[in-house]
């Protein structure tokens, strides 16, 4: 037990040295405080506190646009509920072809239709991205 302890935690730390993790810059951390989709978690039913969570990686660092950062709740960001597929795909849902061109050595248009696949048939991404939208008023 405790040889695969050290097992997980050195190979935890080697691949901690290979990511590079960057604060979000101020300009558009404010940008992304005046959207009204980053003020509650993107999970659906879950309206705890957010986290920002940076869902892609390109050349071993954490993209720091807007569309690839989410709203997520420390359980469904650092917790049991951690499900980085969904996180992906709400993130790509959000963008347009323009968002890719900085990007250019990832397929964006086939993992945007790979995740969606997997996940338009569970979730209503209309309800998660713009939820104020579909309130009852009552």
């Amino acid at each position: 037990m405790i040889e695969c302890y050290h097992t997980i935690t050195q190979i935890a730390s080697i691949f901690l040295i290979f990511i590079q993790m960057r604060p979000i810059p101020l300009k558009l951390r404010a940008k992304m405080s005046e959207n009204p989709f980053m003020s509650k978690c993107a999970y659906p039913d879950c309206y705890a506190n957010p986290e920002f969570e940076h869902c892609f990686l390109y050349g071993k660092s954490q993209i720091n646009t807007e569309w690839a950062i989410i709203p997520i709740c420390t359980y469904h960001h650092r917790g049991a509920g951690l499900n980085k597929k969904f996180n992906r795909w709400v993130s790509i849902m959000r963008t347009d072809i323009n968002d890719y061109r900085d990007f250019p050595k990832v397929n964006w248009i086939q993992l945007k239709k790979s995740l969606n696949d997997d996940f338009k048939h569970k979730y209503d991404i209309n309800l998660i991205l713009k939820p104020d939208l579909y309130k009852n008023e009552n």
